[in-house]
């Protein structure tokens, strides 16, 4: 991990080689003189938008509409990393550290082909949510034609996290 110093208005950082923020918003830090707070440490693992809030505790359905929201604004492999991180079960963002082996070209390739795969917040008709346990499934339905989503959510930590989201095309 990292370590925060504060000296005269200034935040410094010593990370790796990528600048890395918290998990919560963050802007310009700049704390009075009086509350300096020396060895404040950083977490280095997770990268977020300064502009995306944090995570409320929401219900599994609430949470995937947000996530659809946000997936909106994805348009580079970092800024989809960002939202596994912030979205993704503890194996999706496992997944992240496979990736990271493979080209670029390919890496940002998947971010174009999720966004032709899986319809967007305003393509969304219906959900259907069933709660087993630690484990959510939501039946999704879009106006494309025939498309059916089934996603599967996991509670981590007291919080709803993205396990799954497959969509399939039937046929009549």
């Amino acid at each position: 991990g990292g370590v925060v110093y504060y000296t005269q208005n200034q935040a410094e950082v010593e990370t790796e080689p990528e600048p890395v923020t918290t998990e919560e918003e963050v802007e310009t830090v700049t704390p009075p003189a009086a509350q300096t707070q020396p060895n404040t440490q950083v977490n280095t693992q997770t990268r977020v938008n300064p502009t995306v809030l944090p995570i409320q505790i929401l219900g599994p359905k609430q949470l995937y509409l947000q996530m659809k929201a946000e997936f909106g604004a994805v348009q580079t492999y970092a800024d989809m990393e960002v939202y596994i991180r912030k979205y993704g079960s503890q194996s999706q963002v496992a997944k992240l550290a496979e990736a990271q082996n493979a080209p670029a070209s390919f890496r940002e390739s998947l971010v174009g082909l999720m966004k032709m795969s899986i319809p967007s917040a305003q393509e969304i008709t219906t959900i259907q949510e069933s709660i087993d346990g630690s484990t959510a499934t939501l039946n999704v339905s879009s106006t494309k034609p025939n498309s059916v989503g089934t996603v599967t959510m996991v509670l981590e930590n007291g919080q709803w996290k993205m396990e799954k989201e497959s969509w399939t095309t039937r046929r009549n």
